[in-house]
């Protein structure tokens, strides 16, 4: 896996990151519905829930 992203790197140049488009609205619901005493481990795709 490794490889491939190097060889991806290597062609476009770019830096390549994986992005949460489309999910957002789900991520503000779930935030929305947190209480107090709820704990959420976000994953690096999971900025929406950390900003509501």
């Amino acid at each position: 896996m490794s490889d491939l992203f190097e060889t991806n790197a290597a062609v476009t140049g770019k830096y390549v990151h994986a992005c949460s488009r489309g999910h957002e609205a789900v991520q503000v619901a779930l935030g929305l519905q947190l209480k107090a005493q709820d704990w959420v481990a976000p994953y690096y795709r999971d900025d929406s829930i950390l900003l509501v």
